[in-house]
């Protein structure tokens, strides 16, 4: 299910704002300071993560949001807190907070992002709680890659595919299985069988290579997201630092590489070379396939070449995850060439 449209009446007593998502799955807002552009993205993350309290401090009227199945959830502010129903086909029904959490899954990418707050009152920098995560994602993926293919239940329920169609089917998952390898993850093939077959093993035992292979097809189905993900992760990074490239392993998370061979500490960064690196993991190791992201300045210490460059990238890895981004800005140099994906906030009275 996807959001289609935000309509928020009597923002601040002032202002009636609607925003249109792009169906290409990115929609850029800009407005001039004031006018609730902000506030209107977080009014969308504090509803889908039920933080109605939070969401109960924003002095607005009526909000609805619109979604591609026709149906509508509409917020009213009362005396007793925030009222919820829910449209669809001229029938009105009262949601509860935990309802309109589950209808949509959001990640929050706010312009505070360079630090996190621990428990305790203190704060540690997001890019080294991100390095750590990424490398539990990759020992922990690298060690169920490891497991014997053969305790995984099979997923045939008989035995259909001749020689040729075996043949086939090794040489497509070889190549996804090469591709994960270059990504760090090793997938396991136990002794003594051969990956991928040859046409002489297929014909020796056709029925036992068969099952073999669908063990490791459902291996490689369940880690080649985060295999995906660091290699765009990668690519995208390298392709923009001067002097510099990562590397993502299971030990350090995210090196830093320079052109000499010695390595950085990932604190060293400058301010835009972190901000890119946040930004690209939130969007491709945060947030789960079909769900809605909420960017908010992204443009936060990046260069005019880089804030040019980033509608584009946004836009591949929205189509690569079938995400909903929404991106509120303030830069041009951001939407770049991409105006037809743009919503104006206008300053018109409610």
């Amino acid at each position: 299910m996807k959001l289609t449209s935000v309509h928020v009446k009597g923002l601040f007593a002032t202002f009636d704002h609607t925003i249109n998502l792009r169906p290409e799955g990115l929609t850029f807002i800009h407005s001039p300071n004031g006018l609730g552009k902000s506030t209107l993205v977080r009014m969308i993350y504090d509803l889908f993560r039920g933080d109605l309290e939070n969401l109960a401090e924003v002095p607005f009227e009526r909000a609805e949001f619109v979604f591609d199945d026709d149906m509508t959830l509409i917020l009213i502010p009362d005396h007793e807190g925030m009222g919820i129903t829910l449209e669809k086909n001229e029938i009105v029904n009262d949601v509860s907070e935990p309802e309109a959490r589950s209808l949509l899954d959001v990640t929050y990418v706010g312009p505070r992002r360079l630090y996190i707050p621990n428990l305790d009152g203190t704060y540690r920098s997001a890019i080294s709680v991100y390095s750590e995560q990424l490398a539990d994602k990759l020992r922990n993926a690298q060690e169920a890659l490891a497991a014997d293919p053969w305790e995984l239940p099979s997923r045939l329920e008989s035995q259909t595919m001749d020689a040729d169609e075996l043949l086939h089917w090794a040489k497509e998952l070889k190549a996804r299985v090469d591709f994960m390898r270059d990504a760090g993850l090793e997938v396991s093939v136990p002794s003594p069988h051969r990956f991928p077959p040859r046409p002489i093993d297929i014909r020796e035992d056709r029925e036992g290579n068969e099952i073999l292979m669908d063990h490791i097809s459902a291996m490689v189905d369940r880690h080649y997201r985060l295999a995906e993900s660091v290699t765009v992760y990668q690519d995208i990074v390298n392709s923009m630092f001067i002097g510099k490239n990562i590397r993502v392993d299971d030990q350090q998370g995210i090196r830093v590489l320079l052109s000499d061979g010695s390595q950085l500490d990932v604190e060293r960064l400058s301010s835009g070379e972190t901000q890119l690196l946040l930004i690209l993991y939130r969007l491709l190791f945060n947030a789960s396939s079909g769900s809605l992201v909420i960017l908010d300045e992204p443009e936060i210490s990046l260069h005019v070449s880089w804030q040019q460059k980033l509608s584009s990238i946004l836009l591949d890895i929205s189509r690569l995850r079938q995400l909903q981004i929404i991106v509120a800005t303030h830069s041009p140099q951001i939407v770049h060439d991409k105006w037809d994906l743009t919503e104006e906030l206008r300053a018109e009275i409610a």
